[in-house]
């Protein structure tokens, strides 16, 4: 049998704000990472509470995170573009919507997901998924004209075949 640990997040010492924790991941360190409502916490480790990293970005609401093969923490928001943290040193970029060519053209980020290429995949609301290739520093865009069965990409995955599969709102798998 597995026991478990039941940590509740709020936001504040009355806890009357639950905190809803939409992803998780953990960094080469063994931190725990926590993409919330509120922002962004992390785990020192086990024993120790959730501490918050603050950002100076006006929306909080984080909804998809992944690691990238440097060991960098992506993190996508809801209107908030994708922030990218060095988990050692907790600094961070943010690449927000843009109108350059091979720029991020939605700001409203959903789904994230790093392949085994080193590739980043990024689902959006309504403009497809965009594929990040830090080699060269460029977004590909993928929209329904290329194929995709919706614009709406929630989630991201890879199966042990390389291929890459997409969630999408509307138009299934």
């Amino acid at each position: 049998n597995k026991e478990f640990t039941k940590i509740i997040f709020t936001e504040n010492k009355k806890e009357q704000n639950i905190i809803n924790i939409r992803a998780i991941c953990k960094d080469s360190e063994g931190k725990i990472w926590a993409a919330t409502d509120f922002g962004l916490y992390y785990q020192n480790d086990i024993n120790s509470k959730f501490i918050k990293l603050n950002f100076n970005t006006a929306t909080l609401i984080l909804s998809s995170m992944t690691i990238d093969s440097s060991g960098k923490i992506w993190i996508g928001g809801f209107s908030s573009g994708v922030k990218i943290i060095n988990p050692v040193t907790r600094e961070f970029k943010i690449f927000a919507e843009s109108n350059l060519p091979n720029g991020l053209k939605s700001n409203y980020i959903i789904g994230l997901y790093t392949d085994n290429n080193g590739l980043v995949w990024i689902g959006t609301k309504y403009s497809g998924i965009h594929i990040y290739d830090k080699k060269i520093e460029t977004f590909k865009l993928m929209t329904t004209r290329d194929g995709l069965n919706d614009n709406y990409v929630r989630c991201v995955f890879e199966d042990s075949k390389n291929n890459i599969w997409f969630g999408t709102m509307s138009g299934g798998i």
